[in-house]
């Protein structure tokens, strides 16, 4: 897993309050940035990504020069670092987590932050979101924090921008039953076991749009940490949630698709949404903790994240170790993520996490999709090349369809995890843990585990027999 970097040509840049756009725009330019209109604006932030001017030095030195400038001038609050993690822009802003052990040890470290102007944001029992002064650099803040021994732990809530997904043309479905839910024995499943609202997974998105003609009435509940748009309704360009919803509980009408735990409890929680039709995708640490919280505590089964992408987060693990242990009344929820789909070694976060199913790609004839990351993060593999599926309809962008054909390992995740939920459906007593087990023993696959697919393909119909079995 390659750990974050500096990104030398940019700088996130806060102004004093009352700012002017044009004297921005001046000030970006005195300070050797490139004109404030190429800014990259952070939601609900008080910063913005701007270019460092480009010229004959080093990427190094004309950073350290605009940043240097900006610490200088009078107008400008502070200039904080950005970093790099793989094609995501990272910021630290104005906010941390800290772990603070318990007792009064951590109450002495909480009303130390405070003295020096911090804030309590949020709290997720040990975990503590705080807000710092403008003027104060979180990097250095979590360093100092981190030398405290009630201090578990100090980390910057990042804020990740960008995205990428890989994606095909409108298309109608051909059937109710596409090939890449045969492939994983879904018919032979659905004659073994029935589902219904009992059983929840919840995906962690952008949203699903509710209102589509394959999903209305799937949706049971949804929560939105972003704050903007709605987890119901996305914008067209925020597809990617209802891609992957409907993989999972489309509802099998006429004419439509038929998602593998079709009949299931959905939650749709936003953990992330793209603020314009030409903007970047924006998601938040805390958004993350937030999702996966919300997720456990209000009854999800399983958890389906195909939001990876980012640097690893100890607040969001965390969080996850809370869902596995503590959530379905101490049963465990089954963790679900994409390992990503850049094709090298190392898994993403958060697939690369404890006790979470990296799950992988294959094509139509199961074999490793190209695409697909390995490693020893891989636990499993389903179907993620030229999958059709559920999308929002956007006429500007010439896809007037419901369906949308894309390929990625975003798709082979709600596969698993609607098979997962079929699992604990025919056998409600299993925990989380022997959910995982169950479906790497039951997956088709050779007995020496892969770096490519893990332990195998996942059989559904395989699956739903020993999970009977075992009842």
């Amino acid at each position: 897993m390659p750990v974050i970097q500096p990104h030398f040509g940019y700088l996130a840049v806060r102004f004093n309050p009352g700012v002017r756009p044009a004297d921005k725009r001046a000030i970006a330019i005195q300070c050797h940035l490139e004109p404030y209109c190429s800014r990259h604006d952070l939601p609900d932030e008080a910063y913005a990504l701007v270019p460092v001017a480009a010229g004959a030095r080093s990427d190094q030195v004309r950073h350290a020069r605009a940043a240097a400038a900006l610490a200088r001038h009078r107008r400008v609050v502070r200039a904080g670092r950005v970093f790099r993690h793989r094609k995501s822009l990272v910021v630290a802003t104005d906010r941390i987590w800290v772990g603070l052990a318990a007792g009064r040890v951590g109450q002495a470290v909480m009303a130390k932050i405070r003295h020096r102007g911090g804030r309590l944001v949020r709290r997720h029992d040990g975990d503590h979101l705080i807000r710092l002064p403008a003027a104060v650099d979180p990097v250095r803040e979590c360093a100092r924090l981190t030398r405290l021994v009630a201090v578990e732990y100090a980390e910057p809530d990042q804020v990740i921008v960008g995205r990428g997904f890989t994606g095909g043309a409108g298309r109608k479905p051909g059937g109710r039953v596409q090939p890449a839910l045969t492939a994983v024995g879904a018919p032979q499943a659905w004659r073994l076991q029935s589902i219904d609202r009992s059983t929840v997974v919840a995906v962690l998105d952008c949203g699903v749009d509710s209102t589509h003609p394959d999903l209305r009435g799937a949706v049971t509940r949804s929560s939105n940490p972003t704050g903007h748009g709605s987890a119901l309704r996305p914008a067209p360009w925020d597809s990617h949630g209802t891609e992957c919803a409907g993989l999972v509980a489309a509802i099998g009408r006429p004419g439509g698709l038929r998602g593998i735990a079709a009949g299931c409890g959905l939650y749709s929680v936003r953990v992330g949404y793209t603020p314009t039709r030409l903007a970047a995708y924006v998601s938040k640490v805390s958004w993350f903790v937030a999702g996966v919280e919300w997720a456990w505590r209000n009854g999800a089964d399983v958890l389906s994240m195909s939001f990876g992408g980012g640097p690893r987060a100890t607040p969001v693990e965390r969080a996850l170790t809370r869902a596995r242990t503590l959530g379905r009344g101490g049963h465990g929820c089954v963790l679900v993520a994409a390992v990503g789909n850049s094709g090298i070694a190392g898994v993403e976060f958060p697939a690369s996490a404890a006790g979470v199913i990296g799950v992988a790609a294959t094509d139509g004839r199961g074999r490793p999709a190209s695409f697909s990351n390995r490693g020893a993060g891989v636990d499993l593999a389903a179907p993620g090349v030229n999958v059709t599926t559920t999308t929002i309809p956007d006429p500007t962008e010439n896809e007037p369809g419901l369906y949308f054909t894309d390929s990625g390992t975003s798709l082979s995740t709600p596969i698993v995890a609607g098979i997962a939920a079929l699992v604990l459906a025919a056998n409600p007593a299993l925990t989380g843990a022997q959910v995982q087990k169950l479906l790497a023993a039951t997956a088709s696959g050779s007995k020496r585990r892969d770096q490519r697919v893990g332990a195998g393909v996942v059989d559904a119909a395989r699956a739903v027999r020993a999970a009977q079995a075992d009842e």
